[in-house]
């Protein structure tokens, strides 16, 4: 990546991050938790800023999508809003759907898929629980935490 490319993504991650605690609120599930969530996600998937996917999704976008490394795809949007939107959808599924996961274990299913091995064993690697940190540090909580106390439920 280019230096004026780090620049890019540091402006667009300010410019969300400056949107949120404007325009943020604790309505529906999660509300400023899932906001801080995802903005944490962005910073640590670090993806291309053309792709306008701060979440690194691995979907079909509204923009359509380009190979990821090591197979599958990562979505492309049509702008920022869009992928980010398309985050913050996913990581309400998440609450939905693993709301007494920890922190730790939701990272593992969002990293590896939740059928991957080293979720199901409990046996993470290295990457994993790094991202869980740096997530959890920003979030101020343990990695222990479950998703639904961190959404208030």
């Amino acid at each position: 990546m280019k230096s004026w490319e780090y620049v890019a993504v540091a402006m667009i991650l300010l410019a969300v991050w400056w949107y949120v605690d404007q325009n943020g609120s604790s309505s529906g599930i999660g509300g400023s938790f899932i906001d801080v969530w995802a903005q944490a996600i962005a910073t640590a998937e670090n993806v291309n800023p053309d792709y306008n996917n701060p979440g690194g999704l691995n979907m079909v976008g509204d923009a359509g999508s380009t190979p990821a490394t090591g197979g599958g795809v990562i979505g492309l949007f049509s702008s920022f809003q869009g992928g980010y939107t398309a985050l913050t959808n996913t990581l309400n599924n998440f609450v939905a759907k693993y709301g007494n996961d920890t922190l730790l274990n939701a990272t593992a299913i969002y990293i590896l898929g939740p059928t991957g091995a080293a979720n199901s064993a409990g046996n993470y690697p290295p990457n994993v629980t790094n991202y869980a940190n740096s997530i959890a540090a920003k979030l101020g909580v343990s990695t222990d935490t479950t998703l639904s106390t961190l959404a208030g439920q």
